[in-house]
């Protein structure tokens, strides 16, 4: 029904691939339609599910979203410090999967946008996770760490990083 509601919005999505939340009230307790005016009843349920939400809430507002358990949209925005005074910055998007989400391969696709990293050996490649750009943040040392910091809850997941080359 979503597929068809929405095409071609979700005509790529396999349908065994969404992922629904319910909220324990059917929808003829929430929505009245009487003579074409369609009215919402009391929402403190459905609040109490948006409680701990990131999202305000507005009941003026309900919006229901869907995402894929099987990828998600990470929008990276990395900066390749070469020297202290020296730092390249490259923003771009990548649609991860499970099997995709190791720091071998991310480190893979960050050559692909810093061609200063083609000849340098992928251990001395070290990622930092930053939230202001600037400041070095932790250091990104394992797959399942990169995966904890790449599989948020929603589908998209904007992420910033610090790209140094260890010199021996």
């Amino acid at each position: 029904m979503i597929k068809k509601r929405w095409k071609p919005l979700f005509s790529h999505i396999i349908f065994n691939e969404l992922k629904l939340m319910a909220i324990n009230i059917s929808p003829n307790q929430v929505i009245t339609c009487e003579e074409n005016k369609c009215v919402m009843k009391n929402l403190d349920k459905i609040k109490s599910v948006f409680a701990n939400s990131i999202y305000n809430y507005n009941p003026d507002h309900l919006h229901v979203m869907i995402s894929s358990n099987a990828w998600k949209e990470v929008h990276c925005k990395a900066i390749y410090k070469k020297t202290v005074y020296e730092k390249h910055e490259k923003q771009f998007q990548w649609k991860i999967t499970h099997a995709t989400v190791t720091l071998v391969k991310w480190k893979d696709k960050l050559r692909k946008y810093f061609s200063e990293l083609h000849n340098i050996e992928k251990q001395s490649i070290n990622l930092y996770r930053t939230h202001d750009g600037n400041t070095q943040g932790e250091f990104i040392r394992s797959d399942s760490m990169l995966e904890r910091i790449m599989w948020g809850k929603f589908y998209r997941v904007d992420v910033s990083i610090i790209i140094e080359v260890q010199h021996e």
